[in-house]
């Protein structure tokens, strides 16, 4: 027979040993005082419209619960975990009784509930509930039905959100303003558990009628980032889903974009242009070769790194591409064609204004590089002479080159 044996390690200083000994007494102690707080401020609060007070308390005492295992020996862990899961009932009970279903946050509350009780519930941990407690989180569960209708699209849509596999629960810290993409804002911001900075792309759902339009773009978006890999692609972290906005979390690029850098007139030296050039048709080149059409390249849509390293962002408008040519969208969707006119008219090839078959697949994507390569190198955006984006237009549809440098 086949006896595994655990032993705690000890200290062989008894001073040290006994100190340690307190940390685990005093963290147990905290820890059960904390979880038993939320519950008397859920009472005493009964009725006041505190509930994101006690929204508060119940992160912060689950928290706190679970680092404090750290500390705790066997016997404690054993009992804290107990205490956590009925912690996680009373939460879930606390988002069905107490707060109001059509309160925006609502939705957001009811995913970290039901998350953290899906965890404590997991495995061994559910076969210590009675059977009344586990009745009540069976009952629960249904009326948490409340919080999202399935027959609101707007909710349907959000729920799709939510369920994504690429959908993280991260304690982040906004920054300062960096731009504006397709549907929504960029900040910087920090991320509180590694200390590393990262890029968040903000998208507010203000109006419900516009919400599964909306949500129909940002799910396009997460199935091309979700698959992209390349030193000249922004990378992709995760997205988090709230009842009024969505938060996408990307690679922070310090160096600002290409049309930042514009700004100040053309790129004097040539190997640069060339360098930067070559990192761009590589980095176009993964894309076509993953079966994906940017169809939106331009230098607002292209970042550089601290280490001055370019990279393609913003696939709002991106296409995933099948090997027939045809978008995976369009087997989807056969009301929306691949030859739609998306992009920046001054970027936009003509058989794009025109509306003619782009032939080979990211072709489109050539001509947009053109553009930017010709920018570097005179400072001056194509067709600048032109003074509306009707007349640049007109000129790309009959064949008219911009001018080129001399």
């Amino acid at each position: 027979m086949h006896i595994d044996l655990l032993q705690e390690s000890r200290s062989n200083i008894h001073k040290v040993n006994t100190r340690l000994t307190e940390i685990r007494r005093v963290a147990y102690k905290l820890s059960n005082t904390f979880m038993d707080s939320v519950e008397i401020i859920r009472k005493q609060t009964q009725g006041k419209d505190c509930q994101e007070l006690i929204q508060t308390c119940f992160i912060f005492a689950t928290e706190f619960g679970q680092r404090s295992l750290l500390y705790m020996d066997s016997n404690r862990r054993q009992m804290n975990n107990l205490k956590l899961t009925k912690l996680a009932l009373d939460w879930v009970s606390f988002i069905c009784d107490d707060c109001v279903a059509s309160d925006r946050r609502t939705f957001r509350w009811a995913v970290l509930a039901l998350e953290f009780a899906m965890g404590m519930t997991r495995g061994r941990h559910i076969l210590a509930l009675g059977e009344e407690e586990y009745e009540r989180i069976r009952a629960k569960r249904r009326a948490l039905g409340r919080v999202l209708e399935t027959n609101n699209e707007a909710d349907r849509s959000l729920a799709y959100l939510s369920a994504s596999a690429t959908n993280v629960t991260v304690r982040w810290q906004q920054g300062q303003f960096v731009g504006g993409g397709t549907f929504g804002n960029v900040y910087a911001a920090m991320n509180l558990d590694t200390g590393h900075l990262m890029a968040v792309k903000e998208i507010r759902l203000q109006d419900p009628k516009l919400i599964p339009t909306i949500a129909e773009s940002i799910r396009e978006e997460m199935r091309v980032l979700e698959v992209l890999d390349h030193p000249n692609v922004v990378s992709y972290h995760g997205i988090e889903v709230h009842r009024d906005r969505v938060y996408i979390f990307m690679e922070f690029c310090s160096g600002g974009s290409l049309a930042n850098l514009l700004e100040h007139g053309r790129i004097e030296e040539e190997e640069v242009i060339m360098v930067y050039a070559l990192q761009l048709l590589e980095g176009l080149a993964y894309l076509h070769e993953s079966g994906i059409a940017h169809r939106d390249i331009k230098p607002e849509n292209i970042l550089l790194d601290h280490n001055g390293i370019i990279k393609y962002v913003d696939f709002g408008a991106a296409k995933l591409i099948a090997r027939q040519g045809r978008t995976m969208a369009a087997d989807l969707h056969a009301t929306k064609p691949n030859k739609s006119m998306t992009g920046t008219p001054m970027y936009m090839s003509p058989e794009v204004i025109k509306g003619e078959n782009p032939g080979k697949a990211g072709a489109v994507d050539i001509w947009s590089l053109g553009c930017v390569i010709l920018e570097m190198a005179t400072g001056r955006r194509p067709w600048a002479n032109l003074d509306n984006e009707w007349a640049i237009m007109y000129n790309i549809a009959q064949g008219n080159p911009p001018q080129l440098p001399t």
